[in-house]
């Protein structure tokens, strides 16, 4: 596997999407000004045909010519920058098909090849740690932004990374979305947490997030809202999440580099390319999520091997 080469064009292709998301947000701006904009779903139009926004846009809510132009010039760019985003991901699916890091990234539902392209972009398969992955992307326990001080991380890259668990977990997917369940019930049940959703005063965070939540009231002029302790435990499992589907991409690309992974305990591999009846119904993946929601740390083998898991070369 060619990886840095892989790694250039991946991030070229995340370039263009973030340009062509840019674009997307001017136009929002300029439809935002035409009043009664409301009445018509903009958004949604913004990714349609250009000349279903320009209809919708001369003959409901009458908008003058001039703007109209600058809307379809605007339009017109956006579109083709999302037609060579998509050229660019349909060409280098071609020569990046039979590598593990994109076969798994097509078997896990929410993932698919953009979130195949952030990986192959932002990690470095240098890194001899799956934790030197989290510190980069932000997502070890150091990684906090500090007024006045440069950030440790990239910020680009662990943005991205919440949208992809968030994608994963939206899509259900089977295996991923079952251990963050898992994980949901651990910090509720085991740390106790459930406690704090039915009264937040028992939380040791509460006047820290009162805090916060007093300071937002008071600068958008509305009424305090109620601390979000489930959102909370929702981002909790989800924080992990991100980290093990980090892991996950660092090992497919070290492995197809020929690279050594260091063993820990706990192991939890990648979701299977082909087994995944047999390891969903196995007592093995039952075990593993019985580990996650309890903290308990046993070793559980796997029924079927590792390479038969991922699809090793």
């Amino acid at each position: 596997m060619s990886f840095p080469k892989f790694r250039m064009i991946a991030r070229m292709y995340l370039d263009q999407q973030q340009m062509r998301i840019a674009c997307e947000h001017r136009i929002r701006k300029i439809l935002e000004e035409i009043p009664g904009i409301e009445k018509i779903d903009y958004m949604k139009l913004i990714k349609d045909k250009k000349e279903k926004l320009l209809t919708e846009l001369k003959e409901k809510l009458k908008v003058d010519d001039l703007t109209l132009e600058l809307i379809a010039i605007m339009k017109t760019h956006r579109d083709n920058l999302y037609a060579e985003e998509k050229r660019l991901l349909k060409d280098f699916e071609n020569v990046a098909e039979d590598t593990l890091i994109w076969k798994w990234s097509k078997n896990v539902k929410g993932l698919g090849p953009v979130g195949c392209m952030t990986f192959l972009g932002f990690i470095n398969p240098d890194a001899t740690s799956a934790g030197k992955i989290w510190k980069y992307f932000g997502y070890a326990p150091d990684s906090k932004l500090v007024k006045g001080q440069k950030a440790n991380f990239n910020r680009e890259a662990k943005g991205r990374a919440w949208v992809i668990a968030t994608n994963v977990i939206r899509a259900g997917d089977p295996y991923y979305t079952a251990l963050y369940k898992a994980k949901k019930k651990y910090y509720l049940k085991v740390r106790g947490m459930e406690k704090y959703i039915e009264d937040p005063t028992k939380c040791p965070d509460y006047e820290k997030c009162m805090e916060l939540l007093r300071a937002k009231a008071k600068r958008l002029g509305r009424p305090v809202k109620k601390p979000p302790c489930r959102a909370h435990v929702d981002n909790r499992a989800k924080r992990w999440l991100i980290k093990l589907l980090l892991s996950h991409a660092w090992e497919l690309i070290r492995r197809e580099m020929g690279r050594e992974i260091p063993k820990h305990r706990n192991y939890i591999p990648p979701k299977p390319h082909e087994w995944w009846e047999e390891i969903a119904s196995s007592e093995w993946f039952q075990r593993i999520l019985r580990n996650i929601e309890t903290g308990k740390l046993e070793e559980v083998e796997p029924p079927v091997t590792l390479e038969e898991i991922i699809g090793e070369p």
